[in-house]
């Protein structure tokens, strides 16, 4: 077993429930895998999203929480959208789901890659003193991160712009954005 000063490597990934949030976790994750072919990796997203079957087609491991976004426009639906969301927050039901899967898993980190799915599995792991890291890929970060970011032992950011938009006491750490090895013009896709 791959071990990082006597603790097995066993890593908690959250994704948004997008493409703009899964893929580059889906990135890093392999890219961590290939450094350390024994670690141990979850992904967790929101129930009824696309991740679970690509982070399954990839062979990593795959946990639901269930959660809602906060909706930005006008209008009835968002209004009754927006009453949903605030129901499941206050309910508290996606943090105590969040902290179920770190008891059950033991990551040595969590790693949220922005969207609404970080915010519980982020905050549990505050909650429970493990290391935490958020992955910025934007120009401008996004509602979750900004909010996160208070919470999180370290930002990855690739774009210049994105570090200059957090705390200034922020661990902010520019790496570049991931991006997948190959081409697709050489039939390597994801």
């Amino acid at each position: 077993m791959t071990k990082i000063q006597d603790k097995e490597v066993r890593i908690l990934m959250a994704s948004g429930g997008t493409g703009g949030h899964a893929y580059p976790c889906l990135v890093v994750a392999q890219a961590i895998r290939d450094l350390e072919p024994e670690a141990k990796f979850i992904f967790v997203g929101a129930k009824g999203k696309m991740d679970e079957a690509l982070f399954a087609k990839h062979g990593f491991d795959f946990a639901s929480i269930d959660v809602l976004g906060i909706p930005r426009g006008k209008g009835a639906f968002n209004l009754s959208k927006a009453a949903k969301s605030a129901l499941k927050i206050i309910s508290m039901s996606p943090l105590i789901e969040s902290l179920r899967i770190l008891r059950k898993f033991r990551p040595c980190i969590v790693f949220g890659a922005g969207g609404y799915v970080s915010g519980p599995l982020i905050a549990a792991a505050w909650l429970k003193r493990i290391p935490r890291a958020i992955l910025e890929t934007n120009a401008v970060p996004g509602l979750a991160n900004k909010l996160l970011s208070r919470f999180s032992n370290a930002i990855f950011t690739g774009m210049q712009p994105a570090a200059g938009q957090f705390p200034r006491r922020c661990n902010i750490i520019m790496t570049g954005n991931p991006v997948r090895g190959g081409s697709q013009s050489e039939g390597q896709s994801i």
